[in-house]
């Protein structure tokens, strides 16, 4: 924790607004359609065990923070810490390796994140529309993914023009964690709680988007530049809507 750094500032937002946000990225369709191609328990087995593994082995980053601090002289602009320590450490061999395997879990990452939305677009939305066909699905997600494309290039052209955030790794991760936020509910309640109405779902996600943006562009509170603060309230708010909704809902039926 450092109170002078603009994201790390206390325990609440290193400890427990990123154990929330984890939580809540665990349940998102990129992550959980990964399952879908395990066929028997054998591969369940092996699939749990590489994650598990993968996980210690992601948790061990958190000190390459404090060897970076022990190792340079200076350290450099945040987003620059990690490449400057694996040059000085380990030599350039070794940085190109980290830096194609930082690639290779980005491009599955956006492949995961690709093949939920393309589903989404075509199975949830595009029944939605009048005189939809079945056999334009796959076409109306092919055009989305391509919209979303368009988006994301205004977006990181609007970005370099007016930097946000301190670094572009912030700015995506306002988007991000807006997402996140909004869809935990109702991921969370369509796969365990069956009880819960569609109405309640629909409401909590609105909740946790309307608090996220709110927060967000009229900068309430101190923390509120940090997104994953903002995907906090975001979500505590959200899971109160649903909660109230659920214990209402059990009175009337008892």
């Amino acid at each position: 924790m450092n109170p002078g750094s603009p994201f790390f500032r206390n325990v609440f937002e290193v400890f427990f607004c990123n154990l929330l946000v984890g939580l809540a990225i665990v349940g998102q369709p990129h992550i959980l359609s990964k399952a879908l191609y395990l066929a028997d328990g054998r591969q369940v087995r092996r699939y749990l065990g590489v994650a598990i593994g993968a996980g210690l082995v992601f948790m061990a980053v958190l000190w390459v923070g404090i060897a970076a601090r022990l190792t340079l002289p200076e350290l450099p602009r945040i987003d620059l810490v990690v490449p400057a320590w694996l040059a000085v450490t380990f030599g350039p061999g070794l940085s190109v390796v980290v830096a194609i395997g930082l690639v290779c879990a980005g491009l599955s990452t956006l492949e995961g994140i690709f093949l939920a939305l393309a589903s989404i677009l075509s199975v949830d939305v595009h029944p939605l529309l009048p005189g939809a066909k079945p056999e334009k699905a796959l076409r109306f997600g092919r055009f989305g993914l391509v919209g979303v494309a368009l988006v994301c290039l205004f977006l990181a052209r609007w970005q370099l023009a007016h930097p946000t955030g301190g670094s572009v790794a912030i700015f995506a991760q306002y988007g991000i964690y807006l997402l996140f936020t909004a869809s935990s509910v109702p991921l969370v309640a369509g796969m365990f709680l069956p009880r819960a109405r569609r109405g309640a779902v629909i409401l909590s996600a609105a909740v946790a988007v309307a608090v996220y943006v709110v927060a967000g562009t009229l900068k309430l509170g101190t923390l509120s530049n940090n997104p994953a603060v903002l995907a906090t309230w975001g979500l505590l708010a959200s899971w109160a809507v649903l909660g109230a909704s659920l214990l209402f809902q059990g009175r009337r039926e008892g």
